[in-house]
Formats: C-alpha cells, structure tokens, sequence
C-alpha cells in the first residue's frame, strides 16, 4: 500500500505539517507472520514414499498451543483450523547414540511437516546416550495446513543420515478434533520455513575402507573402554559407514553392526575411484 504524505512547508505557504513519522504510526500495523515447519496442503505426500520400521528413534515430550503446555501424548479438542501447535522432543538411535538430522511429522498417513535435529538436549545426553547431547527438535504446525480426516493424529518420525528410506517411530502422539474452519485473519498468517524433505533429499553416505590392526576389535555402544561390548570385527579391511567422531573414538556400521571403536587400533581411508 502507498501512502501519501502531506505537502511540506515550502508548498503550503508556510502551514506547519505533522511529521510523517507520526503520520505512519498511525497507519494499520502490518500483520504478523508466523514461519512454520508445516507444508501447505497441497505439497503434503503420502508417508509410503519412506520405509517404516519398528523400533523406537525418540520422544514427542511437549506439546505448546499458545501459552497452554500440554500433555505430550494426548488430546485437544475442538482447537481452532487457525491455531498453530508446537511439539518437540528428542530422536537419536538409543542403541549406539546414532545422530539424526530430521524428524517428519505425519497425519492422515500423510508427510505433514519435517524439523532438523539440531537442539541441546542435556538431559538425553545423560539418561539416554552420551551422544545424543544435540538430539533436540521443535517444530510449528499450522492447524490449517493438516488434512482432514478421522481421528486425525500427529505423529513423529526420525530420519537417520543417509538415503536408506528407513523411518522410524517417536514415543507420543497427539490426537486432534479441529473445529471447521473460520475465516482466515490477518493476524494468523503463515508461511512454510522450507520445501517438503523427500526420500531422495537425502544425500548417501560415503563408504570407507576400515583397516582393522588388532586381531580382534570390540565394537562398544558408546566411546569408551569401559562402555559394553555390542560386536566384535577381525582383523582385515571392511567396508563401513562412519556415523561419528568423539575424543579418539569412531562409530562405524556395516550391513549387520554398529557401534564404537578406538582409532588405536584402525586406519580409515576411502577406497580408490
């Protein structure tokens, strides 16, 4: 909108003007607009597109709907179409600490939104994995973006690194009864922060030849000589994936293994070609 602004002095003979500042704070505030993690209905897709597994990958431990905290995994109902709910939580592999980069949220069997895996989480870090001390992840969903459908219920997901299509739960759903949609107003307008996050979107990990030294080498579920034992690899070149770094330690995996090894007794180099 172009607002005009009152002649100056020079060509009012000398009547004094008010200020234009003053003229335009008096002019209508802009709406406030809210970025979200929630795709706009029609670049939702069926969840189908990815592999979903068994095993648990996380949490949904909080659920924010305005100034209310409510129960994680629970109900609302009759919420307003315009609304916008946060949840959060953790994802991360419990097993060996498996960082991972995103979480989809779901409904109706549908991709509904997806956040990065990129918050502190302390508490995780301690209770869970000593890896998972940045497994946090928060996510905005716009109420007027989910498809309808009966007992419609937002789920999470955790995504791991690489381009398998696997998927894999989070603890806690959330069931929702939207009330039928109101007018739109000004004052919820919203906008996506990204385009939808596909199977092909993810980027393959790299392979790299392992030189096992020792005759035998203890696979642990976390970096360190006192961590558990969960698998053992002769002594020989393998063809693994490296998954993460910590204080002399690597997580490496094969088709059929994880877990953490001490670069004492391994060389790493990417195979030739």
């Amino acid at each position: 909108m172009e607002v005009q602004l009152p002649p100056t002095d020079a060509n009012q003979g000398g009547v004094k003007q008010p200020p234009a500042q003053s003229i335009v704070a008096k002019l209508p505030p802009t709406a406030p607009l809210k970025i979200v993690a929630s795709y706009p209905p029609d670049l939702s897709y069926v969840l189908s597109q990815w592999s979903a597994g068994m095993n648990l990958a996380g949490h949904i431990d909080r659920v924010k709907l305005g100034d209310r905290v409510l129960a994680a995994n629970g109900a609302i109902r009759s919420v307003d179409r315009d609304k916008v709910i946060a949840l959060s939580g953790w994802a991360g592999d419990e097993s060996v600490g498996v960082r991972y980069p995103y979480v989809l949220i779901s409904a109706c069997g549908k991709v509904v939104a997806h956040a990065a895996v990129n918050l502190a989480r302390p508490d995780v870090a301690k209770a869970v994995h000593a890896n998972l001390g940045q497994s946090g992840w928060r996510a905005q969903i716009a109420l007027r973006h989910l498809p309808d459908c009966k007992n419609l219920k937002l789920s999470a997901w955790g995504v791991p690194p690489g381009d398998s299509r696997w998927i894999f739960p989070l603890n806690g759903q959330l069931a929702l009864s939207i009330a039928p949609a109101g007018k739109v107003t000004e004052k919820s307008l919203v906008t996506s922060a990204a385009p939808p996050l596909r199977p092909a979107d993810m980027k393959p990990l790299a392979p790299v030849r392992l030189t096992v030294k020792a005759n035998i080498l203890n696979l642990r579920r976390c970096a360190g000589a006192d961590c558990p034992i969960v698998g053992k690899l002769a002594k020989g070149e393998w063809t693994v994936m490296t998954l993460g770094d910590s204080n002399g330690w690597l997580l490496i995996a094969t088709p059929d293994r994880a877990g953490w090894v001490s670069k004492r007794y391994v060389g790493v180099s990417q195979w030739p070609g």
